[in-house]
């Protein structure tokens, strides 16, 4: 597409270029080179009424020892997602005309949105439904004791991983899973590959045994169960409950209409907020008291779709950005940009960004889509790797909930009477055959003021495995990472910590280079101790 009149689209200005040296993400040893031009996009004037005064989108535009620009957006993705709620939503209006109820429909989705899935640059929580586990550790992958439906259930694993077809193949394990991905990474040219790579090559290797060829109707739904817990065997709200919880959504918005972003924002998504239960309470209101379930499900599928109305202001502001480079850009290029910023089937028409939780997972499908875009078949890989993703986390979650609900149970099961036993001997064997294992008694904890106390060690035997993965999730949600970009293995401690106050966690990479202190909320960290089954550690005071 040749573009006669770039300025017609806005202006890019750019800085001065400037040499970057990194580290090769396949060899940290060896560094590669490339030019760098910091630059800004500014809307053209038709379209500043619409915006808010000085709206700009930072960007940078790299090239490579090929000498092909690739734009990359100097921002989050959580950022773009809101530049584009305005921006995007600005160039629409230029393009079909202003129109009051398409601007109030947008806008009120994008509110949705943020909703259901979050905003950590805001620092607002998305809905517990929203999966945000990274498999980056081998320990992601098991599935301890308490967490087991049966005994020979060691891990999440697909039950067809790695076996394609033909039903006498066996499904791989956790050890070949390893030892492929460690094969295909190096065969990529990662001399050292970490844990998270070798996990993420053994789902690309296995999925180009086993590729998923899928109807364009089917790719959606794929790509909704690789984001969200939909809740398998649950019924899904009609079309009328939708709609009731719509109309009361736009009457709790009414009343908070006066609100500033801080205020609105603690009231509509913020830590122990209690819009659902606001929403489900209203007897008085059309269609009465709503279960709770009801209500976060309608929530949930107007969340959903709420990815169409952001997904065309993401794709109308990055295609505009595109088209007013001010020297265009070359066929390759363009196509390189589109597949990188704009709306692709293979994700389900969306733009990758709106994928951003996945990407790490998939990032060598991606690269090979990229790579070769005109090859099915790597499209096909791909949406096997977001099945994976699918069937894995699902198991992971369910796992999760029994051995929080044997953890609950377990101590009450302790309070019935048993006859002594003399110390040192042996368990009597239960009604099954198996010794009882001993139950730890609940910790009491002080009820007047709390003394400070010493750090607690997340890597001792005492406490939680999973302190690891809410350490994971508020590390990620920062965008905590080690520059050497091979540390995956991170410890975290709790810090000093009194009833009331702010919880600091510190965050340590393997190699020592980064160490950083979260802080966050108390309300907020028992929160996400609760989604994250994470029980309480020794000393910590309680809610």
């Amino acid at each position: 597409m040749r573009i006669n009149n770039p300025a017609c689209f806005g202006t890019i200005t750019f800085d001065r270029p400037e040499e970057i040296e990194r580290a090769a993400p396949d060899d940290p040893r060896r560094k590669i080179t490339f030019t760098r031009q910091p630059g800004v996009w500014r809307p053209p004037p038709r379209i500043e009424p619409c915006l808010p005064d000085d709206f700009k989108v930072p960007l940078h535009c790299d090239r490579g020892s090929d000498g092909a620009r690739r734009i990359i957006f100097a921002c989050s993705a959580e950022e773009l997602i809101d530049l584009a709620g305005l921006g995007g939503l600005a160039v629409i209006h230029d393009i079909k005309g202003f129109d009051r109820q398409r601007d109030y429909s947008y806008r009120l989705m994008q509110l949705i949105h943020q909703r259901v899935r979050g905003r950590a640059n805001r620092g607002t929580r998305g809905m517990r439904e929203h999966l945000t586990r990274q498999f980056a550790h081998s320990s992601d992958l098991v599935v301890r004791p308490g967490g087991r439906q049966a005994e020979d259930e060691g891990d999440v694993l697909p039950d067809d991983l790695g076996s394609p077809a033909s039903r006498d193949a066996r499904r791989w394990s956790r050890a070949t899973l390893a030892r492929e991905g460690d094969q295909a990474a190096r065969a990529a040219g990662y001399a050292r590959p970490s844990p998270e790579q070798v996990i993420r090559f053994g789902f690309l290797e296995a999925a180009r045994r086993d590729p998923l060829e899928v109807s364009r109707e089917q790719v959606e739904a794929l790509v909704r169960l690789s984001l969200y817990d939909m809740g398998a065997g649950t019924e899904r709200p009609s079309e009328r409950e939708i709609a009731i919880v719509l109309e009361r959504l736009l009457k709790a918005f009414k009343a908070h209409l006066d609100d500033d972003q801080t205020r609105f924002d603690s009231w509509f998504s913020g830590p122990g907020n209690t819009l659902i239960k606001q929403l489900a309470k209203q007897k008085k209101a059309r269609g009465g008291a709503l279960a709770t379930a009801v209500v976060r499900g309608a929530l949930l599928e107007l969340g959903w779709r709420s990815y169409r109305y952001v997904g065309d202001c993401v794709h109308c502001l990055t295609r505009t950005i595109g088209n007013a480079m001010p020297e265009p850009l070359t066929e390759e290029e363009r196509a390189c940009f589109a597949r990188m910023h704009e709306r692709q089937a293979c994700y389900g028409n969306l733009p990758l960004v709106l994928l951003a939780e996945r990407i790490r997972f998939l990032q060598p499908a991606i690269e090979a889509i990229w790579a070769a875009a005109d090859e099915p078949r790597h499209v096909q890989v791909l949406h096997r790797m977001l099945w994976q993703y699918a069937d894995m986390v699902q198991k992971r979650r369910a796992a999760d909930r029994l051995a929080k609900r044997d953890a609950v149970v377990r101590p009450n099961l302790s309070q019935q009477q048993t006859p002594p036993r003399r110390e040192g001997a042996a368990a009597a064997p239960d009604e099954h055959g198996e010794s009882a294992r001993p139950f730890r008694r609940p910790r009491e904890y002080p009820s007047e003021t709390l003394e400070p106390r010493a750090s607690i060690d997340p890597s001792s035997a005492s406490f939680p495995i999973t302190f690891k993965a809410l350490g994971d999730h508020l590390r990620e949600r920062l965008d905590i990472q080690c520059p050497q970009q091979h540390c995956i293995d991170w410890d975290y401690r709790i810090g000093d910590w009194r009833r009331g106050e702010q919880v600091n966690i510190e965050a340590r990479c393997s190699c020592g280079a980064v160490v950083r202190t979260i802080s966050l909320p108390e309300a907020e960290f028992i929160a996400l101790r609760e989604d994250f089954q994470y029980d309480k550690p020794p000393g910590t005071p309680p809610p």
